[in-house]
């Protein structure tokens, strides 16, 4: 067990460590979020805005929209780097802490990710120097409530981040600078444009601000899963901004609304995160995405005896992918680009609703031509009644995701997946009656494919240009007109 000292948690203890040999994967691509700002998009978007009751931008108001103003790139920006490369075996882990903290109450912290080789033999002696990459953390907290059947413990989640970082950075100018496109980056870059005398590029072609706060190094941030749901993303840029202005003082500065603004979305800080916090305490280094198994065993030695290797046997991995097996990830084409879409945006939604694992099918292909999806299987961290969270799920399927997939329900579409967080994602897809195809992701790496890291500068630049244009368009057609509501009061944008 470890002591953290003066931080919120008081120790931390390991309930279990499961591991498992996984495959070979295809080539994984960058496609970070692009936009495309048109005048129906401001059109459409003030007259709902300004039909809503409280004047709130969430994603649910964007659907059918999101599709048409911000997805990730139908043309891969560059490959992704994996240590030992896509084609070599590695071993996925997920990591079950329990925390306590100083003012009492305690939390489960599920840590998921991969390792840099399958440093594991077969009568599961383990590496010591096997290194753990983190992909994801999420943080679950159990309730008490009152039900027909008595009182039951239901366990839902309080933070579900992927951990992000790059163990390549070395300093601001080094070519093929990765920079973070999260919402807080945006309005950070945003902000970049505001201060007096900043041009993009000065006469040696060069940028005359070079903001780390927007810079992925190799200290370890977070970003929401929700992040890659493009209606949750971009609703949150938008509204958070209104609200910001809505709640400024006369005179304020665009400046400080821009601050405000990115106050509220900021993502939670990895520094705090009771693992990786112990974890630096530990190693001595500064808040990272890695740790090896000897590091491990110093934050509570008992490890190895709560520690469960799961070995695959020849039938198993016949069934486990390898790398060829499957559609290549780098395609230019419609198919593909959904295809990234909804590996990144589902699992988003499957975490907001307990969901580590579905099997489903969906297609509009019936008589009547609506989106119909069936579940078949379904998996929760938690123990609890899943029958709701498959209706939410489905629900939310089609409203936020498909419906702008399909432009509409405009066209139609055949999807079969089979999703499990801590393993592969299986896709096979179809659109517009055309041959299906079949795509894997490994999803226990899937940090590294999120739409909101980019190495190009255009791109930083045109997403917060964009955004910035959407804010004050939509602004200034509604009239900036204030109206006060019981809880709050809120300008119209």
């Amino acid at each position: 067990m470890y002591s953290m000292g003066y931080n919120k948690a008081s120790s931390l203890r390991v309930v279990r460590l499961v591991m498992q040999e996984t495959g070979t994967y295809n080539t994984q691509y960058v496609r970070p979020y692009e936009t495309t700002m048109t005048q129906d998009v401001v059109n459409v978007l003030t007259d709902r805005v300004m039909r809503s009751s409280d004047q709130r931008i969430t994603g649910t108001m964007l659907s059918g929209l999101t599709g048409g103003f911000i997805r990730p790139q139908a043309t891969p920006e560059a490959e992704i780097k994996i240590v030992n490369g896509w084609t070599e075996k590695r071993i996925r882990f997920l990591l079950e802490l329990e925390v306590t903290f100083n003012v009492g109450g305690s939390v489960t912290q599920y840590v998921q990710g991969y390792t840099d080789f399958p440093g594991v033999t077969m009568n599961a002696s383990i590496a010591q120097d096997m290194v753990f990459y983190v992909n994801s953390i999420i943080q679950t907290r159990k309730v008490h409530q009152q039900t027909p059947l008595g009182i039951q413990t239901i366990e839902n989640v309080s933070e579900n981040t992927h951990v992000l970082a790059s163990n390549t950075w070395q300093n601001m100018y080094q070519p093929g600078q990765q920079r973070l496109l999260r919402p807080e980056d945006v309005f950070s870059n945003i902000s970049l444009n505001h201060i007096p005398g900043h041009e993009s590029n000065n006469a040696y072609g060069r940028n005359t601000v070079h903001d780390s706060r927007t810079a992925l190094r190799q200290e370890a941030v977070k970003s929401r899963r929700s992040n890659g749901l493009a209606g949750t993303y971009a609703s949150s840029i938008m509204d958070s901004y209104s609200l910001a202005s809505s709640l400024t003082e006369f005179g304020e500065t665009e400046n400080n609304i821009l601050s405000k603004s990115r106050g509220t979305v900021t993502e939670p800080v990895a520094a705090v995160d009771p693992f990786l916090s112990a974890m630096t305490s530990i190693t001595g280094r500064v808040v990272s995405n890695h740790f090896t198994f000897s590091e491990l065993q110093k934050l509570d030695q008992n490890v190895s005896n709560v520690t469960n290797y799961t070995v695959t046997g020849p039938t198993q991995m016949s069934s486990v992918h390898q790398s060829g097996m499957t559609a290549q990830w780098g395609g230019t084409d419609r198919l593909t680009q959904v295809a990234s879409i909804l590996s990144q945006s589902i699992p988003a939604v499957m975490m907001d609703l307990m969901l580590n694992r579905v099997m489903f099918k969906s297609t509009n292909h019936d008589i009547t031509g609506q989106m119909n999806t069936v579940i078949f299987e379904g998996k929760s961290f938690s123990n609890m009644d899943l029958t709701r969270n498959f209706e939410l799920f489905k629900h939310r399927l089609h409203n936020e995701i498909l419906y702008d997939i399909t432009f509409g329900n405009s066209i139609s579409y055949s999807i079969d997946m089979r999703v499990d967080l801590l393993g592969e994602t299986h896709l096979c897809i179809s659109l517009e009656g055309q041959p299906a195809f079949d795509f894997v992701t490994p999803s226990f790496a899937d940090n590294l494919i999120v739409p909101v890291i980019t190495t190009n500068a255009q791109t930083v630049s045109q997403l917060a240009s964009d955004f910035e244009s959407l804010t004050q368009s939509i602004k200034e057609a509604v009239g900036g007109s204030v109206r006060a509501t019981t809880s709050q009061i809120i300008t119209t944008v």
